[in-house]
This record gives structure tokens, sequence and C-alpha cells, in this order.
């Protein structure tokens, strides 16, 4: 019975004897990091040493990078920027090589400069940094592995090529080089104020009954889907002798039911002939007080027999989305008018055949100051102080065309230069489909309109008391203002940024704003900030 258990314990004693004793914290360390290496044996058969003060020639790249100089096993850098780090005989290609990165760009070091102990050499000591415990992936020359998503040329102040187009960073010592970027703007129309304006002759009644049944469907939502952002309005009108020469039915608005309840209260003029396209037009624009005096005269009567006065009040914008104009559009939206009508844009200074006046503008009676008729080009001209765009819908009849084109070139509501028509259109009387062309012209405007563009750089406040951060930026081309296509992109080909007049007297970067806007037709279109670093003094010494 003793001489079994004795057996037993030599058997066990030699069990113990053959495992080498390995530290089974490091082994679980090592199989975690790599599992390649839980099954390289020796020529022997046994399982390899623990001892990895140097590199497998056997082992990976990725195994060999994972050990530090005091030969232990660290916490693998997730930024391998060397999948192999050799060239075709397997020799290391050194710490000058320039790789592509994700982007394709080539000009840019590798951003990791300490994974080249990965190499296949057996000296650790080319680590830069020698911080492999950190998994950021930023990994560069200045051991700055703080932040993981600081972009490369932030610690060397060089341009890295693609940059995140929303967030853009320079470093700019005092009195340091130039830096050089690619900044890329839109001009995308993102905000827009439709206002349909509609005539209420009886000519265009079936017009009417379409807008009625369609107006949500047809219009606002189609609108919606083109630019979410979008607000609408009504305005009506018709004749001089009927006294409903100009209406505001609805300021703007992004509540669908009251657009609708505006077009619902559309009761048509059955007589009159004097339709005051450029009054509505004017006012809309305008939102001003008018009065104004006119004589109608009716084939040989005398002029005298019969006035009208038009006394219009200035429009309260209070409670409304926006305060600009006499239809209170919103900030920074751009105003687009759709004038439907079948009737002609009239011109009352017309003439007797006798050469008398027929119908006549005074600018006083009895004391009283009156203002002159408003007349297509007048009323452009007060579009173009909100610069507001123009549709013109001519329906059933191409009455209105001649007055369309006027306002349409006067407001620059033109696809191309040269453009005689603009974006106005024509529709037959009793198309289904209406409403829905009137969605399509506006979304081909907002898509095609020509727009005058340039870039601007805007301070942004900060709490070092410099007052005017766009100094950060010497130069940038192109500066002359262009004209392009609504949704063209504005490159600026070279920004160059420079410090040369703020000197950071601190152990601490001082961090400043710049904004690059591109303005068109009195919008901001798009918008980039820049983030300017301006490093401290070396504190280090100070320290000790």
């Amino acid at each position: 019975m003793k001489k079994g258990f004795f057996i037993l314990f030599l058997a066990i004693l030699f069990v113990f004897s053959s495992c080498g004793g390995d530290d089974p914290v490091e082994e679980e360390e090592i199989n975690d990091n790599s599992q390649e290496n839980s099954g390289i044996s020796d020529d022997s058969g046994n399982q390899e040493s623990s001892d990895t003060s140097l590199p497998d020639p056997d082992a990976s790249d990725e195994e060999n990078s994972e050990k530090n100089d005091d030969g232990s096993n660290s916490k693998p850098d997730d930024d391998k920027t060397n999948d192999d780090g050799t060239d075709d005989n397997g020799q290391a290609t050194g710490d000058d090589d320039i790789s592509t990165d994700s982007n394709g760009d080539t000009d840019e070091p590798q951003s990791d400069d300490d994974t080249d102990s990965g190499s296949g050499t057996t000296d650790d000591t080319d680590q830069t940094d020698g911080d492999t415990d950190d998994p950021d992936d930023d990994t560069d020359a200045d051991a700055d592995t703080a932040d993981p998503d600081e972009d490369t040329d932030v610690d060397t102040g060089a341009d890295s090529g693609e940059e995140d187009p929303d967030n853009l960073t320079v470093t700019l010592p005092y009195d340091g080089v130039p830096v050089d970027k690619t900044i890329t703007l839109n001009s995308k129309i993102n905000k827009i104020d439709v206002l349909l304006m509609v005539d209420l002759s009886g000519m265009i009644s079936a017009a009417h009954n379409n807008l009625k049944a369609n107006v949500k469907t047809a219009i606002i939502d189609k609108i919606l889907e083109k630019t979410p952002d979008s607000a609408f309005g009504v305005v009506t009108f018709g004749t001089i002798e009927q006294g409903n020469a100009y209406n505001l039915a609805q300021p703007i608005t992004k509540y669908a039911n009251d657009i609708k309840n505006a077009i619902n209260g559309i009761k048509e003029v059955s007589s009159g002939s004097r339709t005051y396209h450029g009054l509505a037009l004017w006012e809309a624009a305008s939102g001003e007080a008018d009065r104004e005096y006119l004589i109608l005269c009716e084939n040989n009567a005398v002029c005298n027999a019969k006035y009208k006065t038009i006394n219009i009040d200035p429009v309260d914008c209070s409670g409304q989305l926006g305060n600009i104009g006499g239809a209170c559009f919103r900030e920074n939206a751009m105003p687009i008018f759709v004038m439907a009508s079948a009737q002609n844009f009239n011109n009352f200074l017309r003439k007797k055949n006798n050469g008398d006046s027929y119908d006549e503008w005074r600018e006083s009676v009895d004391g009283n100051a009156y203002t002159l008729e408003k007349t297509a080009v007048k009323a452009a001209a007060k579009m173009n102080e909100i610069n507001a765009k123009f549709i013109g819908v001519s329906y059933k009849t191409s009455n209105p065309a001649n007055g369309f084109k006027t306002v349409a070139k006067n407001t620059a509501s033109q696809d191309t230069a040269d453009s005689a028509n603009g974006f106005n259109i024509f529709v037959e009387d009793g198309d289904e489909n209406f409403s829905a062309k009137i969605a399509e012209q506006v979304n081909f405007l907002t898509e095609n309109i020509l727009l005058k563009v340039k870039a601007e750089m805007k301070h942004v406040d900060n709490e070092y008391g410099v007052t005017d951060t766009t100094k950060f930026v010497t130069s940038f081309y192109p500066t002359a203002v262009q004209t392009v296509k609504a949704g063209t992109q504005l490159i600026l080909d070279t920004v160059t940024f420079e410090n040369n007049f703020y000197e950071n007297t601190t152990c601490e970067p001082h961090t400043f704003k710049v904004t690059v806007e591109a303005t068109g037709e009195g919008l901001v279109l798009d918008t980039r900030e820049i983030t300017v670093i301006v490093p401290g003094k070396d504190c280090s010494s100070e320290a000790h």
C-alpha cells in the first residue's frame, strides 16, 4: 500500500517538473494578445519559454511589436500602421517611409511613429515616444496621445490633406510658418419662404378650385420633400375698381391649415379691368404704407368724374415667424414669389384717341400727397431689397407673360445668364396638374437659380482679448463674387493661416475660432468653423 502511494507521488512530481512553471497570469495575457503565440513551440517540441525580451523570428510583426524594452508583453497598440513593416525582401522599410493613408493622401507621413518595433529588428529603441500602453490612434512624434480625435496636423502645424469638413483645425505658433488649407463650401439653398400670390379674377376660377383641393398635398408637401425648412404665405390681388387690389391673406407660416384656410377664402372678382400686379409685388416685398390716387376715365367721359384711392397701412409682423418685408419673411430664408394670373400688367397712363389722359395718377390732391403707380420695374427693385425671387404662372392666357418677364429679369430670377423667361410657366385652363406644376417649378428654381456667391471670414469672440480672429487668416482665394448655380461647391483653393500677432506666454495652449461663410443673395448658404490653436511656451524646465 505504501509502495503504491510512493509511486503515485513520484508520478505527480514528474508531471509538475514537465510543465515548465510558466506564470499563468502572463500566459493568459499573451493568449489574449495573440492566439498564434499559444501554439508556437521550439524544435524539441516543448512549449516556448516565457522569456520575451527578444522578438521571435518566426512570429508575426504584430506579435513582436507588443513587446517593450524590458521584455514584458504590454497591452497591444490598436494603431498598427505597418501591416508587415517590410519590403519585398522582408527587410524593414525604415522610419522615413511615406505610406498612403485611408484617404489616399500620399503626401502625409505615417501618423503612428512608434510602431517601428514591429519592423522585424531586434532593437525596440526606435520607438519615438515609448508609449505602447495607449491604444489611441494618434501616436505622432510629439507623444501627444491624450486626445484620440486629434488631427495629425494639429500637432505638427502641417497640412494633412483631407479635413473634416465641419471641424477644421490648425496649430499656429507665434511667428511660425504659414499653413495652407483647402476649404470647400456649398451653395445649396436650405431655407425658403414661398408666397403664393393669386389673382382674384374669375378667369382663373378653375385654378382657384385646384388650389383649394390640392394646396397641401401637391404644393406644400412636395416642396417640403426637397427643402424641409420651408414656410408658406398667401396674397390675393384683384382690381382697383373693386377695392381689393392687395390683401395679405396669410403671413409666412409653417401651419398648413392656415394656408388652406387662406386659399379656401378666395372669392372671384366678376368685374373690373385694372388688376394691379405691380402693387401686389411691391407691397408684398416692402410691407410699407402706401397711398395712391388714380383718376379713372371711361371712354369719352370726363376724367375727373371718377377716381380711386388706395390706402394700405404698414404690415405688422408681431407674433409672426419673421419680420422681413410685407409677408413677414424669415431671417436667412429666400423669399420666392409665385404669382398666378390671367390678366395683363396694366399701364395706367393710357391715352384716349385724342391724346388726352385716359387714366392718370396724381401726386397730390387738395394738399394731400400720393405716390405714383407701382410699375413692374419698381416692384422688382423693391423685391431686390429683400433678395426675393420670382415665378410667374400664366394661367389660360399669355396676357401677363410680358410683365412676368420684366419681373424675372429685374430680380435675376434666371437659371442661365441669358434666360429671357426666367422660371415663368404657362398652364392650360383646367389643368389638373396646376398645383403640382407650381411645386415642380419652385423645386426647380431652388436647384437651378444662378446665385452670386462669395466667401467671408467671420470673427468669433474669445476669452483672450483677441478682437479679430480673422487676422489668423492672412489670405484666401478666390475672394471675388462668383456666379454659380445653386448647390455648386465653392472651393477656396488656398486658405493661408499665420500667427504673426498673438504670442501665448502661458504654459497652456489657447484656442480661437474663426468661421468661414458662403454668402449669396443675402443668405448664409454654408458655414465652416475653424479652430486655431496657439501653443503655450515650454514650461517643462520650470516644473523642475
